[in-house]
């Protein structure tokens, strides 16, 4: 038995659990090499009393440890290096019969998200340098610092697309201040939890709760109107 453990005798009865332990052959004799972890209960069948221990290490106890944990360490490393050689191999079968390991309709999905994206982008959006030109901040700073302060305050939202921070520009006026309403309706959408890509193609896709008119488009002439559509939309996806 590898590691420490209940003091155990040739003759004791011991409980192990089911999986537990490595089987090994020496000499013809199959062999049980229990971790004292799987061992859960211990019988002293023939009734002797237990022997003291001594306080001194056993140095040929010691050495067929030490042997034990070798050969298991050495009977783990084959089988990595053979998991890894069937990897490659089972890479390599796939490759020669042309089988794509990704599913059609994963590839579908991805094609369509990508498209969708190209889609609002060509809607037109800020980066953050170019909001900053239209603002016409004098320091970096101060445009990521206005940019943070009104996405916490929930006063508009950014995208995040090729490690860039994006602003849909249908929530800016002509001068880079969030348009009037805009704050409202996506309190209003909150409770959709519907993300900042779904929240772009919503308020730019025609819905039924505006009679099939598209969100940004009525943003401008009627903010209010737009936030009870996006209320009754959130309703009905929470």
């Amino acid at each position: 038995m590898v590691g420490s453990g209940s003091d155990i005798r040739v003759g004791d009865a011991i409980v192990y659990s089911k999986y537990g332990g490595h089987t090994i052959t020496i000499a013809g004799e199959e062999l049980l090499i229990l971790d004292a972890r799987d061992v859960v209960a211990v019988a002293n069948i023939a009734g002797k009393p237990i022997a003291r221990k001594s306080n001194k290490p056993d140095p040929r106890r010691t050495a067929v440890i030490e042997r034990l944990e070798n050969m298991l360490t050495s009977v783990a490393e084959i089988q990595a290096d053979e998991a890894a050689a069937f990897r490659k191999k089972f890479v390599r079968a796939m490759m020669v019969a042309e089988v794509d390991p990704v599913p059609a309709e994963t590839r579908a999905q991805t094609q369509r998200l990508a498209r969708q994206r190209e889609r609002l982008l060509a809607t037109g959006a800020y980066t953050t340098d170019a909001l900053g030109e239209l603002r016409g901040d004098a320091k970096s700073t101060n445009t990521h610092t206005w940019l943070s302060r009104r996405r916490k305050a929930n006063a508009l939202f950014t995208v995040t697309h090729d490690g860039n921070t994006l602003v849909p520009a249908f929530q800016l006026d002509g001068d880079g201040r969030p348009r009037k309403g805009i704050a409202e309706v996506l309190d209003a959408l909150a409770p959709a939890r519907l993300g900042e890509w779904a929240t772009w193609t919503w308020f730019t896709s025609a819905t039924p709760w505006l009679g099939g008119a598209v969100p940004s488009e009525v943003l401008a002439e009627d903010p209010s109107r737009v936030a009870r559509a996006a209320a009754r939309f959130a309703s009905n996806a929470a």
